[in-house]
């Protein structure tokens, strides 16, 4: 049986590890893997630049004033994406991706009859649904802190590691915000994979403005 432990670790990034995996990896590799995980959640920790607009600071006391429906499609949006010896614009994403951190699968040509809702029920927890028109699709509840007048969603975290046979990390984050009544999404991530004859890597950081419905 597989067995996966999901252990809370700083700034509220949740980091995964097969259990027995870890029977077959020696001290060293252990103590490198950790090593690496700190070093990359170090560097996801901060986002590089500002919002595509102005922001509006939220916080605990006037979450609500995030709540509301949404275009699942942005308005304007802006980033990119760089792979080794490569950089190239980034392809715009929708809300309810970049809100689960990029695990959704809706497919593209569905975004623009798509909206979000947002609703607040705690300082630290949201609801978010995916509507078509007004049928329910999805229904998710996030977690994560006010800070710097954005909503922090807590980051992710998943590392393999199946050393040397399969080796790598993914980390995404994502910070909501307020910009004249419209939704900030600003979103990061940052992929590495390695095996024995062949490796990928990217990533990347993109500020979108969806449109309050």
């Amino acid at each position: 049986m597989l067995h996966v432990f999901r252990l809370s670790i700083k700034n509220g990034a949740i980091f995964v590890l097969d259990s027995q995996s870890l029977m077959f990896m020696n001290k060293t590799t252990i103590k490198l893997s950790i090593l690496s995980v700190s070093i990359l959640l170090t560097n996801c920790v901060a986002f590089n630049n500002s919002s595509l607009e102005r922001i509006d600071p939220v916080n605990a006391d006037n979450a609500k004033r995030i709540n509301g429906r949404y275009v699942n499609y942005p308005e304007r949006s802006v980033g990119s994406v760089t792979r080794p010896r490569h950089v190239k614009d980034l392809e715009r994403e929708s809300c309810w991706k970049q809100i689960l951190l990029g695990h959704s699968r809706m497919r593209d040509e569905e975004w623009k009859k798509q909206t979000v809702e947002i609703e607040f029920v705690s300082e630290k927890k949201c609801k978010v649904r995916l509507f078509e028109i007004d049928s329910l699709i999805q229904e998710k509840t996030i977690k994560g802190k006010f800070k710097n007048g954005y909503f922090y969603r807590r980051p992710r975290f998943a590392f393999i590691p199946f050393v040397p046979l399969v080796y790598g990390y993914e980390t995404s984050r994502c910070r909501i915000g307020l910009s004249n009544g419209s939704l900030i999404i600003d979103y990061k991530w940052d992929v590495w994979e390695a095996a024995l004859i062949a490796k990928e890597s990217q990533k990347g950081q993109s500020s979108s403005v969806f449109t309050r419905k």
